[in-house]
C-alpha cells in the first residue's frame, strides 16, 4: 500500500513540478493551477492547497534528509568492511534496515539489504560466520547528500526502483545512515509532526465538508 501511493505521489509531484517550471516562464502559477483544479472543485481553496503542497515537498522549508536521520545519524546500521555476514544478519535483524559497510574512514564501500541475505547467503547456502560481508554486498552504491529534500530521496529511489538509500554527510562525506521508502513517505505524509501533505488534502476535505454542509443547510 505505501509504495502505491510512492508511485502516485511520484506522479502527482511530476506534474507540479511541471506547473511550477511553466511559471517560472511567465504563467502566473495560482491561474495554472486554479487550471489544473476538476473543474467542480474549482475554486480558491483547492488552489491553495495545491499551491501548499507544492511549497512543503519543494520550496525553501521542504523537509530534508536531516529531519530524518537526526543529528547523530544512524550508526546502528554500519559495520566495518571487514565484518562477517553474521554480523550484517544481525544488524539487520536489530534494526530492521538494510546494512552499510565502510571502510577506516568511514566512507562508504558496500551495502546488504535483507534480499541481499535471503538471496545470496541463505539461497545459496553459505557460512555467514565464516564469509566476509565484501563477498555478498553490493559494492560503490548509489547515495543521497543528507541534505538533499525527501522528495529528491524519493524521486532518485523511483527512477532507480531502490528500496534503501545510503545517505551521506553533505559537508565531511561520510556515512550518516540509510533510509527506506516507506519512511520516506511517511514522513511526507506528515509523520509524527502531522505536517504533511496528507493532513494538509485532510484538512481540505473537511473544510469541503463543512462548506457543503452549509449550503445544504441554507437551502432548507
Amino acid at each position: 500500500g505505501v509504495l502505491r501511493i510512492h508511485r502516485c505521489l511520484h506522479t502527482a509531484v511530476e506534474k507540479l513540478e511541471k506547473l511550477e517550471e511553466a511559471s517560472k516562464e511567465g504563467e502566473n502559477l495560482d491561474n495554472i493551477l486554479s487550471a489544473m483544479a476538476p473543474r467542480r472543485h474549482k475554486n480558491v481553496a483547492t488552489t491553495k492547497v495545491l499551491a501548499s503542497l507544492l511549497e512543503s515537498l519543494t520550496g525553501t522549508g521542504a523537509k530534508t534528509l536531516r529531519s530524518i536521520l537526526g543529528s547523530s545519524g544512524r550508526p546502528d546500521c554500519l559495520v566495518p568492511q571487514s565484518a562477517t555476514v553474521h554480523d550484517a544478519a544481525l544488524v539487520v535483524a536489530a534494526t530492521r534496515r538494510c546494512v552499510l559497510a565502510t571502510d577506516d574512514d568511514g566512507a562508504l564501500v558496500g551495502i546488504v539489504t535483507p534480499k541481499d541475505l535471503a538471496c545470496r547467503v541463505v539461497g545459496k547456502g553459505i557460512d555467514c560466520m565464516a564469509t566476509d560481508i565484501s563477498a555478498i554486498m553490493t559494492p560503490n552504491p548509489d547515495f543521497i547528500n543528507d541534505d538533499a529534500t525527501l522528495l529528491e530521496a524519493l524521486h532518485m529511489m523511483h527512477d532507480n526502483r531502490y528500496l534503501h538509500l545510503p545517505v551521506v554527510d553533505a559537508n565531511k562525506r561520510t556515512v550518516v545512515g540509510v533510509v527506506d521508502v516507506m519512511e520516506l513517505v511517511y514522513a511526507t505524509m506528515g509523520g509524527d509532526s502531522g505536517d504533511g501533505w496528507s493532513t494538509r488534502m485532510a484538512a481540505r476535505s473537511e473544510a469541503a465538508s463543512v462548506h457543503s454542509l452549509s449550503l445544504s443547510r441554507d437551502r432548507k
